[in-house]
């Protein structure tokens, strides 16, 4: 059975999201904050030595991905439904992976995850009823990456024949390549745009593709072997859409990663 909507009084929602600046402050808070409990005096930062060179270290980061969404499916959906851009933005978590290859070269393998899930209407149009057209879209993305790390300062250095005194700032810039697997979604109800029809779907599109990122950051020593990671990076990806979405321009998959985390070296 058909169902006729009428079209009313263009409407809109706002969702709440998070800006790039607004996560950037956070970020130096954060720093600041572990600044002030790893000032501590020479005599007992002479303590914190280890009696080796560390040689890998694990990491686990948590943080927002602010997605360019600069493609043709992402401006349909930000024209015709009550979302924008910035609703794309996820949190992201994250686990690296690394080996210390020289005192200023390091490899690194980096998991990431995000996913954002928006509820939005119609901006157009409502039933008959006057009850607004609804549907959820969902935007996923998980890459896994192996790039280099160059360390402007090195980690540490030796102290006497078995200690290692770690260096309490270090700077560092990132580049690497992998591959990245993503899904885009949308389900509810929708508007046949030639009839006018209200009718229910899933709609999806999803695949892997290839990708590249370069990075900064800096890794403030809190502990011993404990660092406190301050991350960000920009990636490039895009794949052609699939499934429901065929006719549309490749999907962009790019955007920064901004996270804090904390990494174990041994």
């Amino acid at each position: 059975m058909k169902h006729f909507i009428q079209i009313p009084v263009k409407k809109s929602l706002h969702f709440a999201h998070q800006s790039p600046g607004f996560f950037i402050i956070s970020l130096f808070c954060i720093f600041l904050m572990f600044t002030c409990i790893s000032d501590i005096s020479a005599e007992e930062k002479k303590a914190d030595f280890l009696f080796h060179t560390p040689k890998s270290y694990i990491g686990f980061r948590t943080g927002m991905f602010f997605p360019d969404a600069d493609s043709g499916v992402f401006d349909m959906t930000t024209r015709e439904l009550t979302l924008e851009k910035s609703d794309f933005n996820a949190w992201t978590f994250g686990m690296d992976l690394g080996f210390c290859l020289t005192d200023r070269f390091e490899l690194i393998f980096n998991l990431d995850h995000s996913d954002s899930s928006e509820s939005s209407e119609f901006r157009d149009y409502v039933d008959l009823d006057n009850n607004p057209i609804t549907q959820t879209t969902d935007f996923k993305q998980t890459p896994l990456t192996a790039g280099i790390k160059y360390l402007f300062i090195p980690r540490g250095k030796k102290v006497g024949e078995y200690s290692w005194l770690p260096s309490f700032i270090v700077p560092h810039v990132s580049a690497g390549a992998g591959w990245l697997w993503y899904e885009f979604s949308q389900r509810g109800d929708f508007v046949d745009s030639s009839t006018l029809d209200i009718f229910s779907a899933s709609l999806d599109s999803s695949g892997s593709v290839p990708t590249l990122y370069l990075g900064c950051g800096v890794d403030v020593n809190i502990y011993k072997s404990a660092y406190l990671n301050l991350d960000f990076k920009y990636s490039w990806a895009e794949d052609d859409m699939d499934q429901d979405f065929v006719g549309f321009d490749p999907i962009d998959l790019s955007g920064i990663r901004l996270t804090a985390g904390i990494q174990w070296f041994f």
